[in-house]
């Protein structure tokens, strides 16, 4: 496992315009490989243009389940029905990931003021 550094992070975000947290998430997925983690980077930015070109959702915005079904298609494309699953569900879990790291950040400074407070007393 390569160890993910902050040089590593920055070269993905100016490369892929995604948040700095979601480069950071995605390098320490692949463990530090920072190659799979541009091919899959690639992967999802292709699909989010895709997205935007077919269903008009915004950027990086999939349908919902209550989305109307595009009448340009005469049978459903189940490859790309799939690959949104997955593109969703990776953008959850760097969602996820994001609101870990907040939560640990916060915790971290709660415990500071109880010790503060703790100490003065």
């Amino acid at each position: 496992m390569k160890e993910v550094d902050a040089q590593m992070v920055l070269k993905l975000h100016k490369i892929s315009g995604e948040p700095v947290a979601n480069c950071n998430y995605l390098l320490t997925q692949t463990n530090g490989d920072y190659e799979l983690a541009l091919t899959i980077l690639q992967r999802i930015l292709a699909q989010r243009k895709t997205d935007q070109a077919g269903e008009g959702g915004g950027p990086g915005v999939l349908p919902g389940p209550d989305a109307p079904e595009s009448t340009a298609q005469s049978a459903p494309d189940e490859p790309s029905a799939i690959e949104a699953l997955e593109n969703r569900v990776l953008q959850l879990e760097l969602r996820l990931a994001q609101l870990t790291d907040t939560l640990v950040v916060v915790s971290d400074k709660l415990s500071q003021l109880l010790d503060k407070v703790s100490g003065d007393e």
